[in-house]
């Protein structure tokens, strides 16, 4: 299957399209494929403001209820210190998928390493590759000023340990208290 990418700016929306050009030996495509194609999936990432934090740590929290609050624990920090770093540390870029919030994408730069502190997508936008789609986005947008890509993940999240996998992440080192791998992707300017 092989994926054509269209980007464009539209009231200060970042869109990228995906569309499956593969068809048919006869060149028409099956009922699935058509069926595909009508549900062709926009994604746009825009930047977080103010009103949006309450929405995305509700969903940060909803999706990563299991080890979130022990992790807060082990840092020493409580919820309201942890929504002030969300808020100041680095960048949030919100996610949406046809016009709805899917998601965000939480990154913060240390020099030449680009750190995902988190990839985050509602459970009905998971399974649909839009994390590969936001991962190769990242990639391409921090390629020129970045390095590595680093981020950290719980062991317990094995849907995405193979996604990272997959786009060439490796595990260099793990944080056994809090469960946590941490994986990096060299980038090739």
């Amino acid at each position: 299957m092989r994926l054509i990418e269209g980007q464009k700016v539209i009231n200060g929306l970042q869109k990228c399209t995906y569309m499956d050009t593969q068809g048919n030996a006869d060149g028409r495509r099956t009922r699935s494929e058509q069926q595909n194609k009508r549900e062709q999936n926009t994604i746009a990432i825009k930047p977080a403001e103010d009103e949006h934090y309450c929405e995305l740590l509700r969903l940060m929290k909803d999706e990563a209820e299991e080890y979130l609050e022990q992790s807060l624990h082990i840092l020493g920090i409580d919820w309201h210190e942890f929504s002030r770093l969300f808020r100041t540390a680095g960048s949030i870029g919100i996610i949406y998928c046809n016009g709805r919030i899917a998601g965000f994408c939480w990154t913060e730069r240390r020099k030449r390493v680009l750190h995902i502190h988190g990839l985050v997508l509602g459970r009905s936008f998971q399974g649909r590759g839009l994390g590969a789609r936001i991962l190769e986005h990242i990639e391409r947008r921090f390629k020129s000023d970045t390095d590595i890509i680093e981020l950290g993940v719980h062991r317990s999240n094995e849907r995405a340990i193979s996604l990272y996998r997959k786009h060439g992440y490796t595990i260099v080192s793990e944080l056994p208290e809090m469960g946590f791998y941490i994986m990096q992707k060299r980038l090739l300017s």
